[in-house]
């Protein structure tokens, strides 16, 4: 594993969420692997959806459903083509 961060809620309705983000290295693939515990659920059609963000610009990093009690986790592989400035994961509904 080369890093590991927990995530913080920026909005007071996600203050109970617990959410966790880790970037591993497999071979040459590059991989950030979102565990996030305590969310709510969602309504029929909604996915949380995971954004990498640099320079205030989102990239689509993967969308998952959590289960009944609240668990959900996406992995995601990276494009190592160019640079990865991202600075910043969001989820958002």
């Amino acid at each position: 594993m080369k890093k590991k961060v927990a995530l913080a809620p920026v909005d007071e309705q996600m203050n109970s969420v617990t959410a966790m983000a880790s970037l591993m290295k497999n071979d040459s693939k590059e991989m950030v692997i979102l565990q996030a515990e305590q969310l709510k659920q969602l309504k029929d059609g909604e996915v949380y959806q995971i954004w990498q963000i640099e320079n205030k610009n989102p990239v689509a990093a993967g969308s998952f459903v959590p289960d009944s009690s609240g668990h959900g986790a996406v992995m995601y592989e990276m494009n190592l083509e160019g640079e990865l400035n991202w600075d910043t994961i969001a989820i958002t509904i």
